[in-house]
């Protein structure tokens, strides 16, 4: 059998152990992010300032939930901000309320009922996201690696040769011949020569 099956399977089996190793650094540098000390906006009134194409996600103090706040950020012509309550991505001491996107650079005026942040998500990239993406980027090599080793490994399994060694015998002249089997020898006929 072919050592390339192996080498494979254990190549594979590596990458998906460093792609696990890399998936949770991301997840605890994107933990520890403070989204106090991130923040581009923070209080009830004021402007922010946002970059074309940019994501933001908005924060309210967890004392409210978000049937209790209202947010409004806009510029003269459109609303930003979309309301999207999910407690998954609430931080320490704040929620998650809402996301807007910016489809230009400039100003936007904010106002709430309570006290709001407001983080570029740009943040969470750049604080474990590289190492999210990597990890999850071995972990789908690893996955490819590991069905190829395994169907390789399959192809590959020896096959069962069976040898069968004849009987042998000597013949008049001390000359080593195999037995022929029944099936093997054919009938000799010895016919009178015509005188």
């Amino acid at each position: 059998m072919s050592k390339t099956p192996i080498i494979i399977l254990i190549s594979s089996v590596a990458m998906l152990l460093l792609s696990i190793l890399f998936i949770g650094i991301g997840l605890v540098d994107v933990s520890e992010i403070d989204v106090e000390d991130e923040a581009l906006f923070r209080g009830t009134s004021g402007t922010l300032q946002v970059t074309k194409d940019g994501t933001y996600t908005v924060f309210v103090n967890d004392e409210y939930t978000c049937a209790e706040t209202t947010v409004s950020i806009s510029d003269e012509e459109y609303e930003y901000f979309n309301e999207e309550c999910d407690s998954l991505f609430d931080e320490d001491g704040w929620r998650a309320i809402g996301v807007l996107w910016s489809d230009k650079d400039g100003a936007l005026d904010v106002s709430s009922n309570h006290e709001i942040l407001v983080i570029d998500d740009w943040v969470y990239v750049s604080e474990g996201g590289g190492a999210f993406t990597v990890g999850g980027g071995l972990c789908c090599l690893s996955v490819i690696g590991l069905i190829v080793g395994i169907v390789m490994t399959a192809r590959s399994k020896p096959t069962n040769v069976v040898y069968v060694q004849q009987p042998l015998q000597t013949d008049h002249f001390g000359q080593i011949q195999p037995v022929q089997t029944e099936e093997e020898q054919q009938p000799v006929w010895n016919f009178p020569k015509n005188p």
